[in-house]
């Protein structure tokens, strides 16, 4: 359960840091932009020249068992990788998750509940919590995550 509660907040911070914002080096004067006229910016850190770079960096915490959605914030144009830095706050009334249970387990792979709690809302509501499926997919002595949802 340690091991699945870090390997959760890892998946927290890795999924904000490429689907929030961006973890990459971006120049705002080199764009392009898409059918809706949203913006993608140029990536300028050393190493990443396509979208198979990002998908390699991601894929240090995220397994490729489950589909991504860097395709929707990540665009390769003309040798370059371009990125959308959504820089958006978080959910303001999200305080913490914690793994409480599993859920199934098979060989290469471990399905948990996570319970993820907030402090009310903005219409006054009580503290409360909502249940979510996580999973951890594992490979000899790798976990990666599988399923997930960020909470905030």
């Amino acid at each position: 359960m340690s091991a699945a509660q870090k390997l959760f907040e890892s998946a927290c911070k890795t999924y904000w840091s490429y689907m929030i914002n961006c973890p990459y080096e971006l120049d705002y004067n080199s764009y392009i932009e898409n059918d809706f006229g949203w913006q993608y910016y140029k990536i300028v850190t050393p190493g990443i020249t396509s979208f198979a770079d990002v998908e390699r960096d991601y894929g240090k915490v995220f397994s490729d068992r489950y589909t991504n959605d860097l395709a929707t914030n990540y665009r390769e144009h003309e040798g370059a990788v371009y990125a959308i830095n959504g820089d958006r706050g978080a959910h303001l009334y999200y305080s913490a998750s914690k793994i409480t249970d599993i859920e199934s387990r098979s060989a290469d792979e471990i399905v948990f509940t996570v319970e993820n709690y907030y402090d009310g809302s903005d219409f006054g509501d009580e503290s409360y919590s909502e249940t979510d499926t996580f999973s951890a997919v594992i490979d000899g002595d790798t976990w990666k995550v599988g399923k997930f949802t960020l909470p905030y």
